[in-house]
């Protein structure tokens, strides 16, 4: 059995941007479902019911949590306090 995914945290703004991303029409297909992905584990999916809504593999769903947890704290770690 899986271990437990990681939690993500996104500000409002990057909320709105990822799902104006989600609903472009000229967004890359593969972008967009990043971006659904990356929505959906906000709000507390498991990587296996992202897959399952998306239709992708659940193995592909947590290097893509990975990369934007990493990323969100290099960018706290950056801001000035």
């Amino acid at each position: 059995m899986p271990g437990r995914a990681r939690k993500l945290v996104i500000t409002e703004r990057q909320q709105a941007f990822l799902q104006t991303m989600t609903r472009s029409g000229t967004c890359p297909q593969a972008v967009a479902q990043r971006a659904r992905m990356i929505l959906l584990a906000f709000d507390g999916l498991s990587n296996e019911d992202i897959a399952e809504q998306i239709g992708c593999e659940r193995h592909t769903i947590g290097p893509w949590r990975h990369r934007w947890a990493d990323a969100f704290q290099r960018v706290a770690a950056d801001r000035p306090e």
